[in-house]
């Protein structure tokens, strides 16, 4: 069975495969910040979940970790493409960060684009998403 991917447009120069709600974690290196949960990761960037008051960081300087099962990609640089209140209820991803604070906060969903990767930062990141749609396959057979 192939990935699951959501469409792209003539604006994303990579596809995003979706990840399975809790699957990736994405973390600022201060360890100050809390963490979001990755709904959706391309070559270029990712999509995550966040409760809103939570200040993810919105300068270039900030370095950030993500995490997946066997790997995870240190000291990349991100920025902001998209921050919007994410309303669907029934979403997998709100109903488990609704659950985490009993529905106090709104969630919001955040867009990240990649700044200029390393080889090896790029090669980890094709991992993750080799990772993910390898359990992701499984899933869904």
């Amino acid at each position: 069975m192939a990935p699951s991917t959501i469409a792209t447009d003539e604006k994303r120069k990579h596809r995003r495969y979706q990840v399975e709600p809790g699957s990736f974690g994405i973390f600022c290196h201060n360890s100050s910040f809390m963490p979001g949960l990755i709904v959706d990761l391309s070559e270029g960037g990712l999509g995550f979940f966040h409760h809103e008051g939570e200040e993810w960081a919105q300068l270039q300087d900030e370095r950030f970790i993500i995490f997946g099962d066997t790997i995870s990609v240190n000291d990349l640089q991100m920025e902001p493409t998209s921050d919007n209140e994410f309303t669907d209820k029934e979403h997998p991803v709100y109903k488990l960060l609704a659950s985490r604070d009993n529905g106090k906060n709104k969630i919001r969903r955040c867009g990240m684009q990649f700044l200029e990767l390393t080889k090896k930062q790029q090669r980890d990141i094709e991992i993750l998403i080799t990772e993910f749609n390898h359990h992701y396959s499984e899933k869904t057979d």
